[in-house]
């Protein structure tokens, strides 16, 4: 690429006030790579965006001056590609809590949900915490992360499992606690309705009543 820099990457905005608008990605080949952008979550200011990447696996972060700003700069990142606890095999998916302190990142090839944590919701330095990792139950529970969406009160995650063809349900005791236990699936093998074929993405409403599904 001239001069290291990369193609433009860009996102493409599905709603709200900048629907039908492409966000531009920029930065150069030498530090950042080939975006590899699989899935976008946004701070609860708008203000950054986190990108779960490949080829390397990580968490990338885009700032903007103001939340109706569409110019977007490269801010940091964390993580790395491999299968130790704070690494990814693939982190595919995200989600944020209310606050923006924690981060649920749907790692598919460790077949896990790692959970990641920051002391502010500005912060830039995140910290893996523990995983939905199936280590209460038997081994075949372990998920098949391909999406994730989270509770507000975060003692619920959803989990799409793509080759399982299902939503995994997950709950723990108490916000402290990380013992994740899998307390139900939704869907299973087939075309018809209430039926999966490799869902990809989740996404729960508010109320905790309604979930959307990507096969």
């Amino acid at each position: 690429f001239p001069n290291g820099v990369l193609p433009r990457a860009k996102l493409q905005v599905l709603s709200g006030q900048f629907a039908g608008r492409e966000l531009e990605l920029v930065k150069t080949l030498t530090t950042l790579g080939r975006p590899g952008v699989q899935a976008a979550a946004f701070t609860p200011d708008a203000r950054t965006l986190l990108i779960t990447q490949n080829s390397p696996s990580r968490i990338t972060a885009f700032k903007r001056s103001s939340a109706t700003s569409v110019a977007w700069t490269y801010d940091y990142l964390f993580g790395a590609e491999g299968s130790n606890p704070n690494e990814f095999g693939n982190a595919v998916d995200l989600a944020l809590s209310v606050d923006g302190q924690k981060a649920y990142i749907a790692d598919s090839q460790n077949k896990r949900v790692a959970i990641w944590s920051r002391p502010s919701s500005t912060s830039p330095t995140w910290s893996y915490i523990g995983a939905i990792d199936g280590a209460v139950g038997p081994p075949d529970t372990r998920p098949n992360a391909w999406g994730v969406a989270v509770s507000p009160d975060e003692l619920t995650v959803w989990v799409a499992e793509g080759n399982n063809n299902f939503v995994s349900v997950w709950t723990r005791p108490s916000i402290g606690s990380m013992v994740w236990t899998r307390t139900t699936t939704i869907g299973g093998t087939g075309s018809n309705f209430g039926q999966m074929l490799n869902p990809t993405g989740v996404v729960v409403s508010s109320d905790t009543l309604s979930m959307w599904v990507a096969e």
